[in-house]
């Protein structure tokens, strides 16, 4: 307990002052401390009490003014006006392919000989009956000189057959005098087909034989005669001297034969599919084609679809096997085409017209049901809708819409939650079950009553 103690002093002046000082008590441990101490002491306390609470409220005002900046800059979700109108949705299937000339020939010597001369080169542009190479047709000659000869021998024979003569004898001589005949067609045919001429009009693609080569003679030149795919035909090799078989659909650079002549006044694409897109094409479906320049876009149709796996494309089980397909182009616009330049073939495999449909982002699921926002005079509403093929970034709409109707789209970025989830396919329009439609349904699924 402390006691308090007056005193009285004077200064210099004779002035007297009472000063009341605090001391300890009798006993007491504690040193007694100077006022201006405990006022500097109290002073400290009070600072450092108002730094904190003015550090509490900077750190407040902090926060609020974070919230508020996020709020601010957080993106508002927005949207354009999308007018439903009729349009044409088409899946396709998309595969790569070179482009070679629609007919091909094979030209081949007949018979065996050695080459007397080549007239041509790869590149060369020759016409119909131009003569492409010789052979030495000395022996063919003699040949066909002796086949004469039986002819002549074998018909006396059977002139002088009397009407004594019995039907074996007959029937001997007669049989004798056919396979005469037969040798004597083969043997012009050989004889003639020493001079090589192109069956068609066209550019020499490949070139087989040379000067003092020996040609092998073609194994299926029986009589001289060739074939050609298409509306254009050959004549018969007895009459115009030449021996050839078609090879449409076969690279050029890659076909056999003695000479090889293309026609580019018509062109075709090879090119193939996985089996997972085989069941969708069939011949006579459209075809889109990219160019050699990159810009232009041509026309083609689906000519035939191999249902034989390529067998190089499954060999050693590196790779998935591929059936070729062959595209005929339809209207080269002009353009200038190049044996074996390569192409992007789109086949239309499934195609509607005449349909309703919204960019696939303004579907959402309202209630459980698809639903897209029509915007009417300025109100939104949330409008059910039934929903045909979904076809990338759009969709079809059977029902619930009318053309003219003005709904509203999701801007990038700012997707319905609730959006259809097809809309991020890319690979077109999938096929869904029998009737599935909605939401994700399939390519033409879903119940299309409503259009």
């Amino acid at each position: 307990m402390r006691g308090r103690i007056r005193a009285l002093r004077r200064d210099h002046d004779g002035r007297s002052y009472a000063h009341m000082a605090e001391i300890p008590a009798e006993g007491s441990a504690t040193t007694a401390l100077p006022p201006r101490r405990l006022r500097q002491r109290r002073r400290r306390r009070t600072i450092a009490i108002v730094a904190s609470a003015v550090l509490v409220v900077l750190v407040v005002v902090a926060v609020i003014a974070l919230m508020t900046r996020n709020r601010q800059s957080a993106p508002t979700p927005s949207s354009t006006t999308y007018t439903v109108q009729r349009t044409s949705l088409s899946r396709s299937v998309t595969a790569t392919g070179t482009f070679q000339p629609a007919q091909q020939l094979s030209v081949n010597f007949p018979a065996s000989g050695t080459i007397t001369e080549v007239k041509v080169a790869v590149g060369d542009k020759v016409t119909k009956g131009q003569i492409l190479a010789t052979e030495d047709s000395a022996a063919l000659g003699a040949t066909l000189q002796s086949a004469r000869a039986s002819v002549s021998s074998a018909q006396a024979q059977v002139n002088s057959l009397t009407s004594t003569a019995t039907t074996a004898q007959v029937t001997a001589a007669q049989a004798t005098l056919a396979a005469a005949q037969a040798k004597l067609t083969q043997a012009q045919s050989n004889y003639d087909g020493a001079t090589l001429r192109s069956p068609i009009s066209g550019i020499v693609a490949k070139v087989g034989v040379s000067k003092g080569g020996v040609a092998t003679g073609s194994s299926g030149g029986s009589g001289g005669s060739g074939s050609a795919s298409g509306s254009q035909g050959i004549s018969a090799a007895a009459a115009a001297g030449l021996s050839g078989t078609s090879q449409s659909g076969t690279n050029a650079t890659s076909a056999t034969g003695d000479v090889v002549v293309v026609d580019t006044s018509s062109w075709q694409v090879d090119t193939s599919v996985g089996a997972a897109d085989l069941p969708s094409l069939k011949a006579g479906q459209a075809v889109t084609l990219t160019a050699p320049d990159g810009r232009t876009t041509l026309a083609g149709s689906v000519k035939s679809v191999s249902q034989v796996a390529d067998a190089a494309s499954g060999s050693s089980g590196t790779s998935s096997a591929t059936f070729p397909v062959v595209v005929d182009v339809t209207d080269t616009k002009g353009t200038q085409l190049y044996i074996g330049s390569t192409t992007t073939a789109s086949i239309v495999v499934e195609r509607l017209d005449n349909v309703l449909a919204v960019p696939t982002s303004a579907v959402s699921q309202v209630n459980g049901h698809p639903s897209v926002r029509v915007d009417t005079n300025g109100t939104t509403t949330d409008t059910p809708v039934s929903l045909g093929a979904v076809v990338g970034q759009e969709t079809e709409i059977t029902g619930g819409l009318s053309a003219g109707d003005h709904v509203l789209v999701p801007t990038t970025g700012f997707a319905r939650s609730s959006a259809n989830p097809s809309a991020s396919t890319s690979a077109g329009a999938q096929r869904g079950g029998s009737g599935g439609g909605g939401v994700g349904g399939g390519f033409f699924g879903g119940n299309r009553s409503g259009r």
